[in-house]
């Protein structure tokens, strides 16, 4: 585990680097990791919008992409290229663990792993997607292939299986999660300090720089562009708000914004001027605390909300769908509301009414997540305890 004087080396294995949940935790974790653990990072996509800053914090990023489509499904050519970019990279750096978090990927990535030696072997789990496969046909082989065949890997090449809930721990690997000694949840926690930093922004600067009226009402929405963070519920809902006052204002960050289908909605409800799509942004934590009321949250499914935690921190009042993780909304009762899936838009729009009355300070909000097992320092200290009791 790390020769005496050097660092223990950990090669994290993930699809890229561009903004997302999982991303930014990776993030933050490396931002305050111990200076006597490396982190590495191998990648299937490059140019993620993160990787020049965690490249200036001293960690590697190495590319291993697919050579094609059929790759992704672990064909003869894609197997043959992971396993020799994995040898060459323990050949050369002599990791003390691999740690997986590419679904997709995972028994496969650590069968190779077990091969080119790495001791300590770790599969990672951060949504609950099989619990809730969707009804496509590439979504019911996905989940097919992972039930019987990724999931064997898994449970033989692991040396130790780790999820954000537990949830996302059994569609991982099934009914094993319950029993299995070398599982564990690890939650990814969110970097309160960043947000108190923020709180001392101008609430009216930041509304100007998106563009928002001063005395607006928004509803937020922070999410990529998967169908599974549901934007339709989130624009049916904002529609009922509306159309019940003029001064209510919707905010989406991320990706999801920029889906045609939600701007020609946009377009053909007349909403251009009571809606804001700014994409990908950098100050999402600044946005949260003073450009917006309340955050509706309508996934199908999630392995661990980390938007949510990070709207709770900002003194948010969160309303989100029944399938999320009771990990996190028993740990925020009062800060929470679960709707279910099958409401109408209305009910939506009742309970985000009902949530901008609830907004706190995000002094208030962040208390509250630095006393939960959701902080940075807690989720990081239980990660080195999987890899190492040592660490």
């Amino acid at each position: 585990m790390g020769t005496a004087g050097s660092p223990f080396r950990v090669l994290h294995c993930l699809f890229g680097l561009a903004p997302g949940g999982v991303e930014t935790w990776l993030l933050n974790l490396t931002r305050a990791k111990p200076e006597n653990v490396q982190f590495d990072f191998l990648v299937r996509r490059a140019g993620g919008a993160y990787e020049n800053e965690i490249k200036a914090l001293g960690a590697n990023i190495y590319l291993c992409p697919d050579l094609s489509r059929l790759g992704r499904i672990d064909d003869f050519f894609g197997i043959r290229r992971s396993s020799a970019i994995l040898r060459r990279l323990q050949r050369g750096n002599r990791y003390d663990a691999i740690h997986v978090h590419d679904y997709w990927r995972a028994g496969q990535t650590l069968r190779l792993a077990a091969e080119a030696g790495f001791p300590i072997r770790v599969a990672h789990s951060h949504d609950s997607r099989h619990l809730f496969p969707r009804k496509t046909v590439r979504g019911k082989l996905r989940a097919y292939i992972q039930r019987h065949f990724d999931r064997k890997k898994i449970l033989k090449y692991a040396t130790a299986v780790a999820a954000c809930s537990r949830e996302a721990g059994l569609s991982l690997i099934g009914s094993a999660w319950e029993t299995d000694p070398r599982c564990q949840t690890i939650f990814c926690g969110i970097p309160t300090r960043r947000f108190r930093k923020e709180a001392q922004e101008n609430r009216a600067e930041v509304r100007a720089r998106l563009g928002i009226p001063p005395d607006a009402r928004v509803i937020g929405h922070v999410g990529n562009d998967s169908p599974v963070k549901n934007q339709p519920m989130v624009l049916n809902a904002f529609r009922q708000l509306a159309g019940r006052n003029p001064k209510y204002h919707l905010l989406m960050i991320g990706k999801g914004g920029q889906i045609p289908a939600v701007q020609r909605f946009v377009e053909e409800n007349g909403l251009q001027s009571r809606v804001t799509l700014p994409g990908v942004r950098n100050d999402v934590p600044a946005a949260m605390i003073h450009a917006m009321d309340a955050l509706i949250f309508p996934s199908f499914c999630e392995g661990l909300p980390v938007t949510a935690i990070e709207a709770v921190c900002a003194g948010l009042y969160v309303v989100c769908s029944d399938t999320i993780t009771k990990d996190f909304t028993e740990t925020f009762p009062n800060r929470v509301e679960q709707v279910p899936l099958t409401e109408p838009p209305a009910v939506w729009a009742d309970r985000l009414e009902a949530g901008i009355a609830k907004r706190v300070s995000c002094q208030e909000g962040a208390d509250l997540v630095e006393k939960s097992p959701f902080s940075i320092e807690s989720s990081l200290s239980s990660l080195l305890s999987l890899y190492t009791p040592e660490l």
